[in-house]
């Protein structure tokens, strides 16, 4: 058993800057008309396919990375039951990881996913009839399926039945972010969400005509919120960014997507080879240090930083060096 990793020495000491990135990555999305994944370059809109997922997913799904691996969950609308899946995010191919089960309690449909320090995190109707759609917030064991309730979002928040479409984990306020698009009025209203209680705070929502469609995927780096849109109509949707300060967000661009057709669910960064990237996010920060001293306390997979397949101290200074090589 490996002792417990401390160090009294500041992380900023021995690291080169900040923040280390080479060219931002693709994003990653899924074309639920044609069930395959897609990587969407946030520059061009150009979506290019992947492969396909070998599933039937239906409109409702979200992706979320955690722990070395891409999940998506699939809403439950369609021929499948809510169920969560592991993606290849090289080939496209989803295998079933677990069908989800809340105990003591139906799923009328998963809404959307997200990732936390901890975990997987799903928001879940559990109130199959009730037009109002009160949600309820839950950690998910990816292994079983099984769901264990955390914090109830109150009916009756603006938007199309108080939907979250779309969520994402701020590790700054600890809140979800999430997105409800309202077809009526062709707004995507963004909310946070604190996960214990359920407790709602708006944020704002977006009108402008160039948001095209209605949001089904974030993705937070920072301060830049990412949203993918299904698109209205003839149209394939949208990719946009938002400044997002926690309490606030204005729009930045929105690019619309190039394709030969479909409509697009759930959106996350493609990865690359970045091994000090250890908690996943698409950037090298100092906030990797902290995970990395997690991942050495629970040897986890991703304490190996020198690739002997084992996890030592000397995976600390491996770390050094792959946090200052930054990401190719």
């Amino acid at each position: 058993m490996l002792p417990s990793f401390v160090l009294a020495v500041s992380a900023c000491a021995v690291l080169a800057s900040d923040v280390q990135a080479a060219s931002e990555p693709p994003f990653l999305s899924v074309n639920f008309a044609a069930d395959e994944l897609v990587s969407v370059d946030a520059s061009t809109g150009v979506v290019t396919p992947i492969g396909p997922l070998g599933v039937d997913v239906a409109i409702g799904l979200t992706m979320a990375r955690f722990g070395g691996e891409l999940y998506l969950m699939d809403a439950g609308f369609g021929p499948l039951p809510p169920s969560l899946y592991t993606i290849d995010e090289s080939t496209g191919a989803a295998t079933l990881a677990a069908t989800l089960s809340l105990p003591g309690s139906a799923i009328d449909f998963a809404e959307a996913l997200a990732a936390d320090g901890a975990g997987l995190l799903a928001v879940i109707d559990d109130e199959p009839g009730n037009s109002s759609r009160s949600k309820q917030v839950t950690r998910v064991n990816p292994v079983t399926g099984v769901l264990t309730p955390l914090g109830r979002i109150a009916a009756g928040i603006p938007g199309d039945d108080g939907d979250l479409d779309a969520v994402e984990f701020d590790p700054a306020t600890g809140e979800l972010i999430g997105a409800d698009g309202a077809p009526q009025e062709s707004r995507n209203y963004y909310r946070r969400v604190d996960p214990s209680t359920g407790a709602v705070t708006e944020v704002g929502d977006f009108t402008s005509g160039d948001l095209d469609g209605l949001v089904n995927g974030l993705y937070l780096e920072g301060t830049r919120l990412f949203a993918v849109t299904s698109g209205v109509g003839p149209s394939l949707g949208s990719i946009a960014e938002v400044e997002y300060t926690g309490t606030a967000t204005s729009l930045t661009s929105v690019t619309p997507l190039v394709a030969p057709g479909g409509s697009f669910n759930g959106l996350v960064r493609a990865t690359r080879d970045c091994p000090a990237d250890v908690n996943g996010d698409g950037l090298v920060t100092p906030a990797d240090f902290n995970a990395w001293i997690i991942a050495f306390n629970t040897n986890a997979p991703e304490c190996d930083q020198n690739g002997d397949g084992m996890c030592t101290p000397a995976d600390f200074n491996a770390w050094i060096l792959n946090f200052n090589a930054g990401c190719a």
